[in-house]
């Protein structure tokens, strides 16, 4: 069982958690075009914005808050639940990927 869920979680960006609430909501994922969950998650910290471009293509939206820069990948286009993909840069390269089913 624990070898199941292990796998689970290391097979999908979303994780058991975003498996079970995809299941449980209708969802309304917009992704930017050539996105692929794949690619998404072979980025690593310290890449630098032309690498994660070469990888995922043009964002959706780009923005800027106090914390540094965050391309986002995905959206609801009815504002909605969807699959959230963001990639946090901080002092010019990548700090984090965000990866996760939002409910709203």
């Amino acid at each position: 069982m624990f070898l199941a869920l292990s796998l689970i979680q290391t097979c999908t960006v979303d994780g058991l958690e975003g498996l079970v609430l995809a299941a449980l909501f209708d969802e309304d994922t917009q992704f930017a075009p050539g996105f692929s969950d794949e690619r998404f998650a072979s980025i690593r910290r310290h890449q630098s914005p032309a690498e994660v471009l070469g990888l995922l293509g043009e964002p959706l939206l780009r923005s800027t808050d106090a914390a540094g820069v965050s391309w986002h990948f995905s959206r609801s286009p009815h504002d909605t639940h969807f699959r959230v993909r963001v990639v946090h840069f901080h002092e010019g390269t990548v700090d984090e990927t965000l990866a996760e089913f939002s409910v709203d």
